[in-house]
């Protein structure tokens, strides 16, 4: 509500969950900022806890083309950061980067990559 009692109405378009992944993965693959692997790990987290229920995930599947494939890539070499140890875990969630690296492997077809 504004100051003069009126309100205002507007529609907000969030991205799907896959698409954000996407955005945050290929943004991280190109600048490597710390904000864009705090995303990764929230966002992964979403997809873990609401999989079942997120009809436009398509990153599990194979065959991989395009963005989606391009998005592997980049998961693909994010988890060998991952597994090296070379990621700090406050950048995820304050958890091990095996946790994040699991969650990867759950729910993206990584040997498409």
């Amino acid at each position: 509500m504004l100051d003069t009692g009126q309100s205002l109405e507007f529609t907000i378009l969030v991205p799907d969950v896959e698409a954000a992944v996407v955005l945050k993965a290929l943004a991280w693959q190109s600048r490597r900022a710390d904000k864009d692997l705090v995303d990764i790990a929230s966002l992964f987290e979403i997809v873990n806890a609401h999989r079942a229920s997120l009809s436009l995930w398509a990153l599990d599947r194979s065959p991989l083309i395009g963005v989606r494939l391009d998005t592997t890539r980049a998961l693909a070499r994010l988890l060998v950061m991952l597994d090296r140890g070379r990621v700090n875990r406050s950048l995820l969630l304050n958890q091990p980067p095996s946790r994040l690296a699991s969650l990867i492997r759950k729910h993206v077809n990584i040997a498409s990559a």
